[in-house]
């Protein structure tokens, strides 16, 4: 819908100013007429009721500029000047308002610039909800504002800012599904005067602040609504006025970049991560490595392959074999570190990139990772398979480049050894600085996995 423009909005849009100005003109022309007529009248009446010889020019003047004065005041007062002076209210009254939109869509659009402009610079959902807060802070500065956002599955909304009122009550929208709240279900702004009315929204009824009113503004993007934005008040404190706007155009904004951020953040994972196992995959795990494989910087590197990976896919189907990659996967993630790196290179080859780690502590974890695949795969729905491991750390360069061709020699070692094992290359190499059990003598220099207890990243005894 095109907003009118501003000169169509002006005083003179309607007409009353011209017709303000015609109207006192118009009357004027009469009242002078009538005021000629009645002078001459009354003067004629008047000069014939004085005596022969008194009516002299003088006399004549000053009877004429009485009457003048006396017909005169009241009827221009009455038909020219109280008309005007209402004709000058008014547009004085139409020119004050017509300045107040000006002035309150000049700041909207200042605040559409400041929103658009700081938005841009938000590179994650977080700091565009930093930004929006502090939009709809200057919009409703005395508080009492919640944000609510679906997930990506819009199934179902969670809180993701609220911002207490004066009395330090959080707003408290008991919504949980976009669907369940007016608002977003119709995709429009939904004022409510009282939640005790019979048309306000359920989901104000019941709160133990008591009854109050509530603006409601959908946040949508790619013209679906994803969230809202929830400002109860006390129903004895409206919303500003043109506070509504306001918080549309935010929530639009705020919508439309928030949709953006969840886009980009999908299409980076994706071009990050294997799409089977959620791992990274090797093109991601080289440039992360650069932070890890610094100058200096101890870390160790396991390699693992699923051994008869090949004839697992002829027997049971590829469909078991990706659930094995997938289990595989799973029991990885749940052993080591969050801040260790794992990667699936290809078909059935990953790659542990272990930060402050050595060749012993690598050992290790391949040994517990060997253990927890065993757990997971008895009784369960994918046929039994084994894993392969090689170990190499830091010893042998600085860069992945450098220590993962150790590695794959340690694996190739394991694969000739029997398989289902795990083999150092210190080991392989002649070395005997490691069981390929992974019960190497560890207390010294332990690695900290993940176990039942909570993760931490202080080195704790190894199993």
């Amino acid at each position: 819908m095109t907003s009118p423009s501003p000169l169509a909005s002006g005083p003179a849009a309607d007409g009353t100013s011209v017709r303000a100005a015609e109207i006192p003109l118009h009357r004027c022309v009469l009242l002078v007429l009538a005021i000629v007529f009645t002078v001459e009248l009354t003067l004629t009446l008047a000069l014939g009721l004085l005596p022969d010889g008194f009516a002299s020019r003088r006399a004549e003047g000053a009877l004429r500029a009485a009457l003048l004065a006396l017909i005169c005041y009241p009827l221009l007062w009455a038909y020219l000047v109280r008309p005007l002076r209402r004709a000058i209210a008014a547009d004085r009254s139409s020119i004050m308002a017509y300045q107040e939109t000006i002035v309150a869509q000049s700041r909207r659009r200042e605040l559409e610039s400041q929103l658009h402009s700081a938005l841009e610079m938000a590179d994650d959902e977080l700091a565009v909800l930093g930004v929006a807060s502090l939009a709809v802070g200057q919009v409703l500065p005395e508080g009492g504002f919640e944000f609510l956002l679906a997930d990506n599955s819009r199934a179902h909304l969670r809180r993701v800012l609220a911002e207490p009122g004066h009395d330090s009550t959080p707003p408290g929208c008991g919504v949980d599904e976009p669907m369940s709240c007016p608002a977003v279900r119709r995709g429009k702004v939904m004022s409510f005067a009282d939640s005790e009315s019979l048309d306000a929204c359920p989901k104000l009824r019941g709160r133990g602040a008591g009854s109050c009113a509530a603006l409601c503004v959908p946040v949508t993007a790619g013209g679906l609504a994803i969230g809202v934005i929830h400002a109860p008040r006390p129903t004895s404190e409206p919303i500003p006025p043109g506070a509504e706007l306001d918080l549309e155009q935010i929530a639009n904004q705020t919508g439309g970049r928030v949709g953006m951020v969840r886009v980009l953040a999908k299409t980076q994972l994706q071009a990050e991560t294997d799409p089977l196992t959620g791992l990274l995959n090797r093109r991601s795990l080289e440039t992360k490595a650069r932070d890890v494989c610094a100058p200096g910087q101890a870390f160790a590197v396991v390699t693992a392959d699923l051994d008869h990976f090949k004839q697992l896919n002829d027997r049971h189907g590829h469909d078991a074999g990706d659930r094995a990659l997938r289990v595989f996967s799973s029991t990885l993630q749940d052993t080591l570190r969050p801040g260790d790196l794992i990667a699936r290179l290809g078909g059935e080859e990953f790659l542990m990139l272990l930060p402050g780690a050595t060749e012993v502590d690598g050992t290790a974890v391949a040994g517990r990772v060997r253990e927890r695949l065993a757990r997971a795969l008895a009784g369960g729905p994918v046929p039994p398979f084994s894993a392969s491991f090689g170990v190499a750390d830091s010893s042998h360069g600085q860069s992945l480049a450098e220590v993962s061709p150790a590695a794959d020699q340690a694996l190739y070692a394991a694969k000739h050894a029997g398989r289902d094992q795990v083999m150092p290359w210190s080991l392989m190499a002649g070395r005997p600085e490691a069981d390929t059990d992974g019960s190497a003598p560890l207390a010294e220099t332990p690695l900290s996995v993940k176990q039942d207890a909570e993760p931490t990243d202080e080195p704790a005894p190894a199993d």
